[in-house]
């Protein structure tokens, strides 16, 4: 089983992603950066930093040209949104360049982080959603979750 809609959010560069699948997907990589949060159970996912659990609640950080794989199980569909960020949308939340910012790891089990997301993925998603309410959630999740590669935080 497997279901998949790309929301276009009001800002450029930005999109949500929902879905629901079973299927395994091959290792594979993406130009953009992505955030996600596991609704419901979860899967095993590998990446450059190696394997890890993903289960509902935890928030998924994979960064541009990381190689990555999501592990499904058959019969057994979970349930995620991402929000793909494109490099331009990263350097304008961050104010850094994006080549420079990287997550500083591929899951996060944050309740905080999580219920932002969720929220970032509400507001992306509403037809009369505001542009600055989106703006604002990003920034936070982005300060977060995101380091610069000389090993600064984002907060710092």
């Amino acid at each position: 089983m497997h279901f998949a809609k790309r929301h276009k959010s009001l800002i450029d560069g930005i999109d949500v992603i929902s879905m629901r699948s079973d299927h395994s997907f091959p290792r594979h990589t993406h130009d953009e950066f992505s955030i996600g949060v596991m609704t419901s159970r979860g899967h095993d996912c590998w990446c450059c930093r190696g394997l890890v659990a993903v289960q509902t609640g935890d928030v998924i950080g994979i960064n541009p040209a990381e190689v990555h794989e999501g592990l499904g199980i058959k019969g057994e569909p979970r349930a995620w949104h991402m929000i793909v960020l494109s490099q331009d949308a990263i350097a304008d939340l961050t104010e850094e360049r994006a080549e420079e910012a990287e997550f500083s790891a591929p899951v996060f089990q944050c309740p905080e982080i999580s219920a932002a997301v969720l929220k970032a993925v509400s507001v992306a998603i509403q037809a009369d959603a505001k542009p600055e309410e989106l703006d604002e959630q990003l920034r936070l999740i982005c300060a977060s979750m995101l380091r610069s590669k000389n090993g600064a935080s984002a907060r710092d």
